[in-house]
């Protein structure tokens, strides 16, 4: 969990670096063409994915100690992703093709869809299977900052839109290329004509589906947005978004890790230990949520203006509406994801998710007419508030909750104090840098210090885990 949130943290961390460099260079309506380009190219991606990714680790998990067994899989596997990435490029040449609105935006979206062929050979499920977690956050580290010094060397002015998405692209390449050469390492990396369709398709299609939906209601805002308004309001709403998606990443981290162990332990049918640890990922959900929620909207305007420069400053509010909707989102995925699938209850999964998408579509296309960016992030909100709700109900018995009220309540309290904190703060220092570095140290050590007195049993549990491995380690010196 540490290494995968320490990945997630970096994947924040290089971004926030570009982020302010890149919205100035490429000013507003650059950022809103790349977003609005991407957003398309997400669909295909998703075609190319097919739910692959989720399924592989369900079924991969059981089968890591064989061999023989996890090669025959993942022939069967590849083969379908590879079939399904073909797929995927017709049907995005078509789109480009037959839709005018896309014609201005070729060179992009062909530079985007770069990433359909390399996360198709990247096969980045192997590596969740095995949790080799250590090699992922290397890998990723190495390849994200062969991509910031791109930017800063290839992005400098507005017209270099294409050359943004060049440099986006080269980490998702370095990153997938190390995956397809050191997969050797597991199993012999192959392609079959004989392929179980009948067992796959079933299961695959239904996580596909799911999945589909779930990035519907996630482009969906930045799609209509670009068709509705215009590339200003796509390029404003981007900025919250991006700050939205870079603490979902790093939070939904601890999840991630998640999902191959409770795999195991359902298909092992060991139900007390699948209960166990579900509930300690949620419990330390909780611990990690509120600080982050209170801690963005506190520092809601220092943020944008330090990323993006006072042109985006009305990000602020839309950025406020998507920081509750962060609640509901991870707490919908943990659900969903860590606990639903391995439980092989994809059905009710797709159910909700497909029903939450058309809600979302429906609202985004009344709304964004009225309040625009705004109503983007609140039909978000409503979206996931449906989902976290439907997902919680279908789980009760399944993971042990006991304990989880007490932990909310801690976490809730020990966030509080952080708004007086921010205030006080803003009254004595003027320069933004400051601002953000003296706030975060400071509510970092009072959540803390609050929590430990409180006895959050997830804080104090990692504390004393730390403090007798250093103790430990200075007695074997």
């Amino acid at each position: 969990m540490f290494l995968n949130m320490l990945r997630g943290l970096l994947g924040a961390i290089f971004p926030l670096i570009t982020f302010p460099y890149v919205t100035r260079a490429l000013g507003v309506d650059g950022i809103g063409m790349f977003n609005f380009a991407n957003s398309v190219v997400s669909y295909f991606v998703l075609i190319a994915g097919l739910g692959i990714n989720t399924y592989a680790i369900r079924e991969g998990a059981s089968l890591r100690e064989d061999r023989e067994k996890l090669e025959r899989f993942f022939a069967e596997i590849f083969t379908i992703s590879v079939i399904s990435s073909v797929i995927s490029y017709v049907l995005l040449f078509l789109a480009v093709a037959i839709i005018p609105q896309l014609h201005n935006y070729r060179a992009l979206i062909l530079m985007l869809s770069c990433q359909i062929a390399f996360k198709t050979i990247g096969v980045e499920w192997l590596y969740t299977i095995y949790e080799e977690y250590a090699y992922i956050t290397v890998r990723t580290i190495i390849c994200q900052f062969l991509s910031l010094i791109l930017i800063f060397l290839f992005v400098r002015k507005s017209t270099d839109v294409v050359m943004y998405a060049v440099a986006t692209v080269m980490a998702t390449v370095g990153v997938n290329l190390f995956n397809f050469i050191h997969a050797k390492r597991y199993c012999r990396i192959s392609l079959t004509k004989i392929v179980n369709f009948k067992k796959h398709l079933g299961p695959v299609f239904i996580l596909f589906a799911t999945a589909a939906t779930v990035t519907i209601y996630v482009n969906s805002d930045s799609t209509i947005l670009g068709l509705i308004c215009s590339d200003h309001e796509v390029g404003i709403y981007s900025v919250s978004v991006k700050i939205y998606t870079l603490l979902k990443t790093v939070l939904s981290s601890a999840i991630v890790v998640s999902i191959p162990r409770m795999s195991k332990y359902a298909s092992e049918g060991r139900a007390n230990d699948f209960a166990k640890l579900g509930s300690k990922i949620y419990k330390t959900f909780i611990t990690f949520i509120f600080p982050s929620i209170f801690g963005i909207i506190v520092l809601r305007k220092p943020i944008v203006l330090f990323l993006s420069g006072s042109d985006y400053i009305t990000a602020t509010s839309s950025l406020i509406i998507l920081c509750i909707a962060l609640f509901f989102c991870l707490g919908a995925g943990f659900w969903s994801q860590a606990v639903m699938i391995p439980l092989n209850m994809e059905n009710k999964v797709f159910f909700i998710t497909g029903t939450s998408a058309i809600l979302n579509i429906g609202l985004n296309i009344i709304l964004i007419p009225l309040w625009k960016e705004n109503a983007a992030a609140f039909t978000t909100v409503i979206s996931e508030g449906i989902v976290f709700a439907y997902c919680w109900y279908q789980i009760r018995g399944k993971v042990d909750m006991k304990g989880s009220l007490p932990v909310f309540l801690k976490a809730f309290l020990g966030s509080v104090p952080m708004i007086i904190i921010a205030y006080l703060v803003k009254t004595y220092f003027i320069n933004i840098f400051a601002i953000l570095v003296l706030t975060i140290f400071s509510c970092i050590i009072e959540y803390g210090v609050i929590e430990f007195l409180l006895k959050n049993e997830i804080v104090v549990e990692y504390t004393t885990s730390i403090l007798k491995s250093i103790n430990r380690n200075f007695k074997v010196k």
